[in-house]
């Protein structure tokens, strides 16, 4: 019996990212052509994206038109996610509806063995036990925080059967320099959300964290890690410590001075005359 396929194996990751939101209290929409990605009570592109696939050209507004209501209607600035690569008549009807393409293409990554390199700055462990809501605002605001910290508690400590999330973090010297969020799924271990404080970008913290999560040999020795990079130069460095690229996605994302256009609502006129209604017809 043969293993999944390079195609087959990204797509089982992104089904996990996305199983990972339903848990945290997310949901999903399925249209002809794409799946969206939603939650209400965190509303942050990380955990309300539509992913754009396999959308004929005859379809697109209708599917654009399903899409955009169901995060308008619930005041969210959505990302879609599109496959390389990406149609023209996708790309320019993104961008007539103001959304801009990321310069850096979003990766989907996975390995299942970790170069032996130098480990990277900073000392990474598990935070199993420390508080949930120091931990939320390491991937959402202070408004998400809240309802973000009960989610991962509620998560780590009550998953669903065949799932686990664990919480690991970056520390030096007392200061916190980056985290991620580590959901494992049957044979399959996702990073989620790896994020570094600016102030230690480009010093080896997201290596140092993936190769310490991969030591630990979470979820056994058969264990596939994945991981979704939205930066060009994390992608590189995995890529040599052995991680494979299996797919690549452009982002497009609202202009940050963008705002939903609606055609004035025109005023009530008088009423309209009507017959009055007969005797016969009581």
């Amino acid at each position: 019996m043969t293993g999944p396929s390079l195609a087959e194996l990204a797509e089982a990751l992104l089904i996990d990212e996305r199983a990972m939101v339903l848990s945290l209290g997310g949901f999903t929409v399925g249209f002809a052509g794409g799946t969206l990605l939603l939650h209400d009570r965190i509303p942050v592109p990380r955990f309300n994206f539509a992913t754009v696939d396999r959308v004929g050209q005859n379809r697109l507004a209708g599917f654009f038109e399903r899409a955009l209501d169901q995060y308008f209607q619930r005041a969210i600035r959505p990302a879609f996610r599109v496959p390389h690569p990406v149609p023209a008549y996708i790309d320019q009807t993104l961008r007539r509806l103001g959304f801009s393409p990321r310069e850096e293409p979003l990766d989907v990554l996975a390995g299942r063995r970790i170069a032996n390199r130098p480990l990277g700055y900073g000392t990474a462990h598990f935070a199993d036990g420390e508080d949930a809501r120091d931990l939320a605002q390491l991937w959402v605001g202070p408004k998400e925080s809240p309802e973000f910290a009960t989610a991962v508690d509620i998560l780590c400590h009550h998953p669903n059967p065949g799932e686990e999330l664990r919480p690991v973090v970056v520390d030096e010297n007392g200061e916190r320099l980056g985290a991620a969020l580590i959901y494992r799924h049957d044979d399959r271990a996702l990073f989620f959300g790896i994020s570094t404080q600016p102030s230690a970008r480009g010093r080896g913290v997201a290596t140092g964290l993936v190769r310490y999560v991969m030591r630990s040999r979470l979820g056994g020795r058969k264990v596939t890690y994945g991981l979704i990079s939205e930066s060009a130069r994390l992608t590189r460095h995995l890529a040599r410590l052995g991680f494979r690229r299996l797919r690549s996605m452009t982002v497009y994302e609202l202009r940050a001075g963008a705002e939903l256009s609606l055609p004035a609502v025109p005023t009530a006129g008088p009423p309209h005359w009507r017959p009055p209604r007969s005797a016969s017809a009581k």
